[in-house]
């Protein structure tokens, strides 16, 4: 599972991984837009508020189910699955605007074997960052949700995916916890 969020989003990523329980059957990586040197200390709060386990990813990390990885800022984070293990791969790109740019962690996840297993969440924030990677997702059968108007304090990102006829799903923000579980379960 992905998140892609950006302004606004350390306050909502508190409500929804608090929702979390620790036995999550999925590992969760989360593309949050921040400063450089922020996602560690993010990683860190958020792992002191939730059930679930937080951590800032490592290059070359393997991903376990039931945590929750913060993509570092000022890098961006590519994700490889092979025999259902899935890994990280940080890179200096100077490019892209965004760093972590979520079209870039979807994308990567749409070249996956398990693509049809990948949820990819667009919450919160300014312009359109996760459209092209959350296309991408959905053509080879993943399932995307996005952010209800009604609970992000900017309406860009979830705007730009519901309007390209993309998102699976509409949530608010209080319920993404719940919609998650649905979809993903417990650990067996």
């Amino acid at each position: 599972m992905a998140i892609g969020i950006s302004t606004g989003g350390p306050q909502i990523l508190e409500k929804v991984l608090g929702g979390l329980p620790v036995d999550l059957a999925v590992p969760v990586v989360v593309a949050q837009h921040m400063p450089s040197g922020f996602s560690e200390l993010l990683a860190k709060r958020l792992d002191g508020t939730s059930a679930i386990k937080v951590k800032e990813v490592e290059d070359g990390e393997k991903l376990s189910r039931a945590t929750v990885y913060i993509a570092k800022t000022g890098q961006q984070i590519c994700i490889s699955c092979h025999n259902d293990t899935f890994k990280a791969q940080i890179f200096e790109d100077h490019g892209e605007l965004y760093k972590p740019s979520v079209d870039i962690l979807f994308k990567s996840l749409a070249q996956t074997p398990v693509v049809p297993t990948i949820l990819g969440i667009i919450m919160t924030g300014m312009g359109n960052d996760g459209l092209q990677g959350a296309r991408e997702l959905k053509a080879k059968g993943a399932h995307i949700i996005a952010e209800s108007e009604k609970t992000c304090t900017v309406y860009g990102m979830p705007k730009a995916v519901i309007e390209a006829g993309l998102a699976d799903k509409v949530e608010e923000a209080p319920d993404m916890a719940a919609v998650i579980m649905h979809l993903v379960g417990h650990q067996a």
